[in-house]
């Protein structure tokens, strides 16, 4: 008997195979849920106890994550995967741990004609080919031909980023002020008071909800912030933007001088130190707005005064964007504000029925240039009352 397993950040796919006529035969499959087990091999565990004792005499695990030396610590899970400790869960001697794009590459080139669907016809050819799937994640893997068949060849290029990389980017580790500087404008707007402050971070990216999470957990916080664009003669930056540069953080923090490489010099900079009075007051978790509502630890939907979302919506297809607005209005308060940066308009026939009027959109310039002035964009909604 084999077993196999895909381990993914959301679910476990096991199954037990057996050869018939030189062909592989499913003899029992399962899907788990991944955060419902301490470690893989409880889920392993778990399954072959589901079913009739069998002898496993090889098994192979496909994981999201670079494995080195028959070890991985998984990408999306508090996981740390090894081959040792797999041929003991399984007993026996014959079990490999490989990139999960790796398994699908083999996979892939085990699959009938009859699975396989032409998107462009062309001519066909044996050559190198490529093995890209966009998910949580993007996974890549290369089938290099030698002449005679393919051979697998891992890769981690879905762990590169995709944007381009600058020493600006690299003088930091990673960090988020955007739930701050919520909480910055709110205080120092007077439109909610410290003891009322309270602010629900969602993102569907695991990583990100845990470095959140991970803000709070630590009490105080720095952070250093720059301008994304310097102020120079090609592109000066407008004085509004550096008024609110200026002013960013003195409601929540204490600012200081930070030091940064001299072709930095001309970007504007500082450091803020948070404390905990307000790290305290923020919370994060996991949401896809086109699918859920938020939730309270005891069930109830929240009605909130305010709900910001940005770089979001730009992404949404029209079905997506009007399932995520009916969400939102929805754990909006009656008179809320819903406030983001999509700058194309929302269709009236979207936001009419969910009660979510236009009450002001504006373009606001952040640096000037003759060829390249740089803008941003906001638009403002309001719950209408019942």
């Amino acid at each position: 008997m084999i077993l196999a397993g895909d381990v993914g950040g959301t679910k476990t796919a096991l199954a037990l195979f057996e050869v018939r006529r030189r062909a592989l035969a499913v003899v029992r499959e399962s899907v788990l849920p991944s955060h419902g087990f301490a470690a893989l091999t409880d889920a392993i565990r778990q399954f072959l106890l589901e079913g009739s004792p069998a002898p496993i005499e090889a098994a192979c695990f496909g994981v999201a994550g670079p494995v080195i030396d028959g070890r991985c610590t998984a990408v999306n899970l508090p996981w740390e995967v090894d081959e040792a400790s797999l041929a003991a869960a399984v007993s026996t001697p014959r079990v490999k741990l490989v990139n999960d794009l790796e398994a699908t590459g083999h996979g892939v080139l085990g699959l009938p004609a009859s699975a396989l669907a032409t998107l462009q016809p062309g001519e066909p050819r044996k050559a190198t080919m490529a093995l890209i799937a966009a998910g949580t994640g993007l996974g890549e893997v290369l089938l290099v031909w030698d002449g005679r068949r393919h051979r697998v060849v891992s890769s981690e290029g879905g762990h590169a980023d995709f944007a381009p990389r600058t020493d600006f980017i690299d003088l930091f580790g990673p960090q988020s002020y955007q739930p701050f500087a919520v909480a910055d404008a709110l205080l120092s707007l007077k439109l909610c008071d410290a003891a009322r402050l309270q602010i629900d971070c969602v993102d569907i990216n695991e990583r990100v909800v845990a470095h959140l999470q991970s803000l709070r957990r630590r009490g105080e916080v720095t952070l250093s912030i720059l301008s994304g664009v310097s102020d120079g003669a090609g592109r000066a930056l407008s004085e509004d933007y550096k008024d609110y540069f200026r002013n960013l953080g003195s409601s929540v923090g204490r600012e200081s001088a930070i030091n940064v490489p001299p072709d930095m010099a001309s970007h504007l900079k500082k450091s803020l130190r948070i404390g905990p009075e307000v790290t305290g007051k923020i919370n994060a978790d996991r949401l896809n707005i086109i699918t859920e509502r938020f939730e309270r630890s005891d069930g109830s939907t929240p009605n909130y005064d305010l709900v910001v979302v940005t770089n979001v919506f730009p992404y949404f297809k029209p079905t997506e964007l009007l399932f995520a607005l009916t969400n939102i209005s929805e754990m909006l308060a009656e008179g809320g504000y819903l406030i983001h940066n999509e700058l194309q308009t929302i269709p009236s026939f979207f936001i009419t029925p969910l009660g979510l009027p236009l009450r002001q959109a504006r373009t606001v310039l952040i640096a000037s240039s003759e060829s390249m002035p740089l803008f941003d964009g906001v638009a403002i909604h309001q719950k209408a009352k019942k």
